[in-house]
């Protein structure tokens, strides 16, 4: 399986997981809601799972500016 996880907000790639025998498991999933699943994981077309997350740059600038939470994407 691979996944590749990608800032929900500036759709920088922050890393990938290329692995075979991966699980869900594995990567912590079963610990996600079923919402915070469909908000954070995507099925490709190969087969693969984009998993969007916070990269260290927005999240900072989360911290930094408040207001910032009420938007869906911006770029740093």
């Amino acid at each position: 399986m691979t996944v590749q996880y990608v800032c929900r907000h500036c759709q920088s790639e922050i890393g990938n997981v290329l692995k075979e025998q991966v699980t869900d498991h594995d990567l912590g999933f079963t610990q996600l809601t079923e919402d915070e699943k469909q908000q954070m994981i995507q099925n490709e077309q190969d087969g693969a799972k984009k998993v969007q997350v916070i990269c260290e740059h927005c999240y900072e600038a989360q911290q930094r500016n408040p207001a910032l939470h009420e938007l869906d994407y911006w770029i740093h």
